[in-house]
């Protein structure tokens, strides 16, 4: 079979393969495009960020705001997280979540921080036993990054959902206003587990051959 240079050329330009943005490759968390924009190319979902659920402690504590350290495997588009109530028997009320680039600590990369949405609401409640998917948050999210997850919990009780050994500091933090700002909170006690929060996917490009 004879394979020249102008046939393999036209090879690569017929498959594209998944790239990063410009944005991205600086290690911008945001490529932002219109909330309701569709992908230019077909999406498969790709766990980046998992945890084990466990079992935490037999009493949950409300009105808190957690910021909770992912460090993404693979990169792409379309960041959403998974948040679970897995061991509760009561439900649980996130009153507002935020995901952001992490630059020292619990300090965040400024104009990083956004807001997730829930079936387009701010506020999600999951049920005993139930687990919850956010919304596409749409950019672009570089592989290797370290992001920022916080929650504010505004409603718990009960037994409490979440990983043990996080390997990553987790930050705790009573006024829920935090949440949307990039310093530190102050004086704000440290652990190192994560509640609730148990998974982050991205959106991946397909191989396109034409």
């Amino acid at each position: 079979m004879n394979i020249t240079n102008r046939s393999v050329r036209s090879f690569l330009r017929r498959c594209a393969l998944p790239s990063l943005t410009a944005a991205a490759a600086v290690g911008a968390l945001l490529t932002t495009g219109p909330a309701n924009s569709a992908p230019a190319h077909r999406t498969s979902p790709v766990v980046t960020w998992a945890a084990s659920t466990d079992l935490l402690g037999p009493a949950a504590t409300q009105d808190r705001t957690y910021r909770l350290g992912v460090h993404t495997s693979t990169g792409g588009s379309e960041l959403r997280i998974r948040l679970s109530n897995a061991f509760g028997d009561q439900p649980v009320t996130f009153g507002r979540a935020h995901v952001g680039l992490r630059d020292s600590g619990a300090a965040l990369v400024l104009g990083s921080n956004r807001p997730l949405s829930f079936g387009g609401s701010p506020t999600v409640t999951v049920p005993p036993g139930g687990r919850v998917h956010s919304d596409p948050l749409p950019g672009t999210v570089r592989p290797q990054s370290d992001l920022v997850v916080s929650l504010y919990v505004q409603q718990a009780g009960g037994p409490v959902t979440g990983h043990k050994m996080a390997l990553q500091t987790s930050c705790i933090a009573r006024p829920p206003a935090t949440i949307s700002g990039t310093s530190p909170p102050p004086r704000t006690p440290r652990a190192d587990t994560g509640m609730q929060l148990m998974g982050a996917a991205v959106g991946t490009e397909h191989l396109r051959c034409s």
